[in-house]
């Protein structure tokens, strides 16, 4: 892992638990013998997010001198390909497996076999309820939807209606990252109608605590009963981690809700659905767009405009750390049951920062892809335009 990459490293670790950490040790010189296989399993083959935990992964394995075997499930759904993984490693005698589970809890049974054999389990970006885990190394799904509903507050102006579309009814990440959300929202909704019944003179829901934070009935009856206008959020959405889907879900939404003012995605293909439904209703610049993750697709939308904010995770510090907590735990050094590795907001004002660079493009970050996209961006708008113009004439 180069200098640059070092820094970066170090910053977002500044937020989590891994500040404790002496990165220096255990490098091996090249020519010693393996420590030995080290297993790492994604989520999904199809989502770009996984190519960054791989890259941290693999970094890790080379500087501590393990033999990363890497692998994908096809996609977010896709438990039984996990436990074919699982067995997989334990049949090549790994000494760790590093996952990214697809299910909280239906992998429990394939691990416990695993941690028969001596195997340490560590999991990253989704939890398990696996008693045998070591650590999760993730990020605080919570907190970062919180940081989207903050992001959502100085947005909007005034009340509104608000979409959320999330990858599945059953994920306790989209779960969190959807409760963060509304929790912001609905704090924001209690301590505007609170200060809207005390200006004027609503006696049995006015307070002279500022931060009395009111129920939902009494900031309906305020925006009854005043000109408070609450922030709505519509009924949750799930896409069933398909970009197609959430399409769907979120034209459907445009075309029945007219006043619609923003949409918030918790994770990658929820927040590209979205998008593609936006920039085909024409709707770039009126509905506002929050979500996660930072595909190529998603830079694109950033730069033209449709998307307004990412909230962005670490995948290179997940895979990388995940290794190098196996490391730590195979040399029985303790470590922290749980390890946020934070969060940082992309934003068209500080997308082409070099830190942001090295955050979304770690395997390349002196390249500057997000240039080399809106560059390739403007050349299609040209041909298209010079298309147009034959066409014409």
């Amino acid at each position: 892992m180069n200098s640059k990459k070092r820094k970066l490293f170090s910053k977002l670790a500044l937020c989590s638990l891994a500040m404790t950490m002496v990165f220096s040790a255990g490098s091996c010189g090249k020519g010693e013998e393996s420590n030995g296989k080290i297993a790492v399993i994604g989520q999904s083959k199809t989502v770009q997010f996984w190519q960054s935990v791989q890259k941290g992964a693999e970094d890790a394995g080379e500087e501590m001198n393990y033999e990363i075997i890497y692998n994908n499930a096809e996609d977010g759904n896709d438990v039984q390909g996990q436990v074919d993984f699982i067995r997989q490693a334990i049949n090549e005698k790994v000494k760790a497996i590093v996952i990214a589970p697809n299910s909280s809890s239906e992998l429990n049974s394939v691990l416990q076999e695993a941690d028969r054999e001596g195997i340490q389990v560590v999991a990253i970006d989704a939890d398990l309820t696996y008693s045998g885990k070591k650590t999760y190394l993730g990020t605080n799904n919570l907190a970062a939807g919180s940081v989207a509903g903050r992001q959502a507050l100085r947005i909007l102006e005034g009340g509104g209606k608000i979409a959320v579309i999330s990858q599945s009814e059953g994920s306790t990440t989209g779960a969190d990252r959807v409760q963060g959300f509304t929790n912001e929202i609905y704090s924001y909704n209690s301590s505007a109608a609170a200060a809207m019944a005390r200006n004027t003179g609503m006696e049995d829901i006015s307070t002279e605590e500022e931060d009395t934070e009111l129920s939902q009935a009494e900031i309906d009856e305020v925006a009854s009963k005043t000109r408070f206008e609450a922030l709505n959020i519509l009924p949750i959405k799930y896409c069933n981690n398909s970009r197609e889907t959430a399409k769907q879900q979120a034209a459907s939404i445009i075309k029945d809700n007219p006043d619609l003012k923003m949409f918030y995605g918790t994770n990658e293909t929820s927040t590209l659905g979205i998008c593609d439904a936006i920039k085909e209703a024409g709707k770039t610049g009126e509905i506002s767009v929050i979500g996660f993750n930072s595909n190529d697709d998603e830079i694109r939308y950033i730069i033209d405009g449709t998307l307004d904010a990412l909230v962005v995770q670490n995948p290179y510090n997940m895979g990388y750390l995940g290794v190098r907590y196996s490391d730590k735990l195979l040399n029985g050094s303790k470590i922290s049951i749980n390890v946020d590795t934070g969060v940082i907001l992309v934003t068209p004002s500080n997308i082409n920062t070099s830190d942001i660079q090295l955050l979304l493009y770690p395997d390349d970050p002196d390249s500057n892809k997000v240039d080399s996209i809106r560059n390739a961006m403007r050349g299609e708008a040209n041909e298209e335009a010079a298309a147009d113009e034959a066409a014409q004439n």
